[in-house]
Order: structure tokens, then sequence, then C-alpha cells
């Protein structure tokens, strides 16, 4: 019985492990259903597929863009073509008339053209026998001279003097014989010819002295080539410039204050010399002298252009000096000019006024930057002498509000005492518009140290930074003294000092 017992136990033992092992058998393939690699397929494409589609929609939508961009691109060019073909049938139907009108017009040059040949042809059956007759005539008369003759002498001379290039007795030889001149007329022209040519050589020599140039050009005078003599005396004049600009030009670096009125020397000086010269050799008839007025024109705008070139930097006060000077030199000589018949200040004023107005628009633009920054520069001023001495609050402000006022001064001042008399007199609203912009901005910087009180008695000051606070009523009373001065004492003052001067010269 006992062995039958432990069978039996042993039996349901095997039996109940059995069931487990199925029920776990069971349960893991539950779990490989649950988890199959065909659920993380389905799952991962699904995904996947909606980031294609919104790809896809994505790239429809920009493929509906492109293609209405590309419909409005075709209307536009095709638009384009009808207006481009319109404008090219009117092109065409002018280009068929100048075809019609340059036809027409070649058949009258043409027509033109035959009938000048054909009365060229007719004066010369006419009048070319005699011209050949006077020649052989003139020819057989020298021929037949003897060489004492009177005649003969006269021309060997004459040739001799030409091939030594003794220009002087030439000349008093072909002046003095006139019988002579008028009966050999062919002869005696080729030999002027050979002498204006020896004088205009001997002209344009570079190194001519000017009492060589005057016999030269008088001689071309007394040859009736007063023409040419006034562009070579012209051009000799402008030569001896040139020269004196090259050898100048390198020192207006050394010296860019002053420059100016050297340069002005130069070009007056210059022309105050050919203007002179002119006039005695030439005499004051009118054609003559626009020749003069055109070169003296002509230097003056090269004056112009090397002063704007050889300038310093326009916003530097040195600038404004140079020009100021320069314009001051240049209309005096223009002054004294005027007694010769050139007047030119008007043309200096035209080609240098640009310059000018440009070179004091600088230097109030300069002046108004160093406004704006004026709270450093107060600093480093009053350190170096405020070092052991103890002020109050309203004293070291007083004393910043004094140098600050101070220093607006000195700019005014150190522009206006560049002005120069001419300068003032022609560019005076300029110059009152530009000192008006900057004490209005001054006025401006200074009334933001000026609070605005509240009611619970506290202050607000602006914003933007101030160089100092006037909290209390004495330092605000002092800064408005401090404007009013300025406007009353020293702009109004010094103002209307220097326009006073300018005017009183």
């Amino acid at each position: 019985m006992e062995m039958e017992t432990t069978l039996s136990e042993e039996d349901e033992e095997e039996e109940y492990d059995e069931e487990e092992e199925y029920e776990e058998e069971d349960e893991y393939d539950e779990e490989e259903v649950f988890i199959t690699p065909q659920s993380n397929i389905v799952s991962m494409y699904s995904s996947r597929t909606e980031k294609d589609l919104r790809e896809i929609c994505s790239e429809i939508l920009e493929l509906k863009y492109a293609i209405l961009s590309q419909r409005d691109n075709t209307r536009s060019c095709y638009q384009a073509f009808k207006r481009f073909s319109q404008e090219a049938k009117v092109v065409n139907e002018v280009v068929v008339e100048l075809k019609n009108n340059y036809s027409a017009h070649k058949s009258i040059v043409q027509d033109l053209s035959s009938g000048v040949t054909s009365e060229l042809d007719a004066l010369e059956g006419l009048y070319g026998k005699e011209i050949a007759d006077l020649q052989n005539s003139e020819l057989e008369h020298l021929l037949n001279l003897d060489n004492d003759s009177p005649q003969v002498v006269f021309l060997q001379n004459l040739d001799m003097l030409l091939g030594e290039r003794k220009t002087e007795e030439a000349l008093s030889m072909l002046l003095d014989s006139v019988e002579i001149i008028e009966s050999n007329s062919l002869e005696i022209s080729k030999r002027k010819d050979m002498l204006v040519g020896q004088l205009v050589a001997t002209s344009n020599q570079p190194c001519i002295k000017y009492s060589d140039l005057k016999k030269a050009l008088e001689g071309l005078i007394k040859l009736g080539r007063e023409a040419s003599a006034q562009e070579l005396f012209l051009k000799v004049f402008a030569s001896r410039l040139q020269r004196k600009i090259d050898s100048f030009l390198p020192s207006c670096m050394i010296f860019p204050n002053t420059y100016t009125a050297t340069l002005s020397k130069l070009f007056f000086s210059t022309i105050m010399e050919a203007a002179n010269e002119f006039d005695l050799l030439f005499g004051e008839i009118e054609p003559h002298a626009s020749l003069l007025v055109e070169w003296a024109e002509s230097e003056m705008e090269q004056f112009a252009h090397l002063v704007r070139e050889n300038a310093p930097s326009l916003e530097t006060t040195s600038a404004l000096c140079s020009a100021c000077i320069c314009i001051q030199a240049s209309l005096n000589y223009c002054i004294i000019l005027e007694s010769k018949g050139l007047k030119l200040s008007d043309l200096v004023l035209f080609l240098l006024s640009q310059h000018v107005e440009e070179v004091i628009d600088k230097n109030f633009r300069r002046a108004r930057k160093m406004v704006l920054d004026l709270s450093s520069q107060y600093e480093t001023l009053d350190q170096s002498w405020l070092v052991g001495l103890h002020f109050s609050a309203d004293a070291l402000t007083n004393i910043s509000l004094r140098n600050n006022v101070k220093k607006f001064m000195s700019l005014i001042k150190d522009i206006l005492d560049q002005l120069t008399p001419m300068v003032v007199l022609h560019f005076r609203p300029i110059i009152m518009r530009k000192t008006h912009q900057l004490f209005d901005k001054y006025v401006e910087i200074m009334a933001k140290a000026i609070p605005t009180f509240c009611e619970d008695g506290t202050f607000i000051y602006p914003k933007e930074q101030t160089y100092f606070k006037t909290e209390t009523e004495i330092l605000q009373l002092a800064l408005l003294n401090s404007i009013s001065a300025i406007t009353d004492e020293f702009l109004l003052g010094h103002v209307l000092r220097c326009l006073g001067t300018a005017e009183a010269k």
C-alpha cells in the first residue's frame, strides 16, 4: 500500500510539472505572436508612408507654384514679344524711310558734285591758261635778266640770308624792296613761306629768350601772320607757366595752409604778364583780345583743378584756411586784371564755389562731432588741476559747465577765424546757416542737463547720456546764462564783427 501511494504521488507530481511546462510554452507562444516582425514592419512602413506623402504633397505644391510662375513668365515673355514685334515693324518703316531719304540725298549730292566739277572745269579752262602764261612770263623775265640786274641780285641775296637763317635781315629786305616784290610775286611768296617757317621754328624753341621771341613774333606780324603769332605767343606763356607749376607742386603738402596763395600768384602773375605783352605786340583789338581771354579761362580751369587735387583733408582747419586764402587772393588778382579787359572773377567763383562750400560743410560737420563728444574732453581737461582741491558737487558741475562753454566757443572761433573777407562776402548764407545749425545742436545737448520736475519732488533726466546734471536752481540758471552769453556776447559779436570787417574791406 505504501508503494502504491508513493507511485501515485510521483505520477501526480510529473503530471503537474508537465502541465506547468505546457502553460509556459503557451505563454511563450502568445508573446511571440504579440511581437512578431511583421507588425514592426507594418508600423514602420506606415509611418514612412505618411512622411513620404507629406513630402510628395510639398513637392506637388512647389511644382504647382513653379508652374504658375512659369505661366506668368510665359505670358510676360509673350507680351514682350508682341511689343517687340510692333516696335520692329515701326523700326522697319523708319529704316525704309531713311533708305528713301538716303537715295534722294545721294542723287542730290551727285548732281551737285557733277555741277561743281563742270564749273571748276570751266573756270580752269578760262583762267588756267592765264595763270600758266603769267608763271611762264615771270620765269622768262627772270631768265632774260642779266646776272647783275637788281631783281636777280635781290633774289640771290634773299636766298642766301634764308639759307643762313638770318631772319631779321631777310625780313628787312622783303619789307624794303616793294617794287621788286610786286614784279616777282610768285617767287617772293615762296620765300615768304620759307621765312615764316623759320620764324615759327624759332618761336617754338623751349628755352628761347623773350627778346628773341618778341623779334620772331614781330616778324610774323609784319608778314601778315598775326593769328600764328598770337597762338605761338600764348603757347610760350603756357609752357612757362607749366614749368613753374611742375617745380612748385611737390611743396604743396609741406605748406597745406598757404599753397593756394602761391599757386594763385603763379597763375595770375603769368596771366598779367601775358596780358601786358599781348597789348604791346598786338594792341587792344577785340578779336585779338578774345584769344587772350580764352587762354586765360582755360588756365583758370587748370588752376581750380590743381587747387582741388592738392587740397588737404576737407574736414581739417588747413583745408578751410587754404580755400579761404585761395578765394581772397584769386579775387584780388581778378580785380587787377579787370583793367586789362580780363573779367575772370565770375569764372573763378563758379569753378571754386563747390570746393569752398564742401570745405565749409565738412568743417562744421567736424565741429558737430566734437560737440557730441565733449564729455570725454572735459574729464581730461579738469583732472590735471583738480587734484588736491576739494569742491562741492555744484562747484564741480559749474566748472564743467564753464569748460563746456569755452570748448564750444573755441570750436566756433576756430572756424570763423579762418574766413577771409571775400569768403564771407560771397558765402555768407551758408556760413550763417551752418553756424545756426551748430548752435542749435549745442543748445539741444545742453538742455538735456535740465531735468523735469515730478509732483513728488523728484527729478527725471532724459534717457540719453548727459554730460552733467543741474539738480539745483543755481546750476540751471548758470546753464541758461551761459547759453545766452554765447548767443549775445560771443556769437553775435564775433559774427557781426567778421561780417562788418568783410563789408568794410
